[in-house]
């Protein structure tokens, strides 16, 4: 387990990691809030020295939770945290001879294609009530593209430029103050991953609208294609 006291304005997510899967994709973010001694942890950590990066042999029960978009950590950096409700030993390794590190070098193919379907899909979503300008986003959808809007009608890859805001979302006046989206839950058959969630807009007097989503996408080497879209009143 890693721990720094290194004085940070940010990151230095503590993290549980094993020399047998030794890339970022694999890491996982410690959560001690079900911790039952919070204390003796406490002490253990005072005891350390300070403005220092320590590794730490680590002994614990607890859960292991995964995403496959990365959603613990500071910014959201690792698929993985690991609930720890007890500590069984946590003894300070640092200076081991022949220590195998945290490999933050290593190739972290399932974390970069999960932040690229994160990212690409939420440009997507934000494309659709006309605030994205990332460049190349209508290469992205397939030919055969179909989008459902919430009272369903269909739209197809000529004419979905039509599914906008006021379609999503009903009337729009005096919106939007804040546009949000956040995936929830990728599934994956074969080279579809299924992404859904949540996006909503916010007018200045903080009313909210809201709409469920759900994108099918086809993956295929490094190409990242939408296929599919659809919309439903949460």
């Amino acid at each position: 387990m890693t721990w720094s006291t290194v004085s940070r304005v940010d990151g230095g997510d503590s993290y549980l990691y094993s020399p047998d899967c030794n890339n970022g994709d694999y890491f996982a973010v410690t959560d001690f809030s079900q911790l039952n001694d919070k204390g003796k942890l406490r002490r253990f950590l005072d005891s350390l020295a300070r403005e220092r990066n320590f590794i730490l042999e680590a002994d614990v029960t607890g859960r292991r939770v995964n995403s496959f978009i990365p959603l613990f950590g500071h910014l959201n950096w690792s698929r993985s945290t690991f609930k720890i409700d007890r500590i069984n030993s946590l003894v300070d390794v640092s200076s081991r001879q022949n220590l195998v590190r945290p490999d933050l070098e290593a190739d972290t193919p399932l974390t970069d294609l999960a932040t690229s379907l994160r990212d690409i899909n939420s440009e997507l979503m934000l494309k659709f009530i006309g605030q994205s300008d990332m460049p190349g986003l209508d290469e992205m959808v397939e030919a055969s593209f179909t989008a459902t809007d919430p009272n369903g009608q269909t739209y197809r890859k000529t004419n979905y430029k039509e599914l906008d805001a006021n379609r999503l979302f009903g009337s729009t006046d005096g919106y939007p103050k804040r546009f949000v989206v956040r995936p929830e839950q990728v599934t994956k058959q074969g080279n579809l991953y299924v992404v859904s969630g949540t996006m909503g807009i916010e007018s200045a007097s903080d009313v909210k609208k809201e709409l469920r989503y759900e994108n099918t996408y086809r993956i295929v080497e490094d190409s990242i294609r939408l296929v599919k879209s659809l919309f439903t009143k949460p």
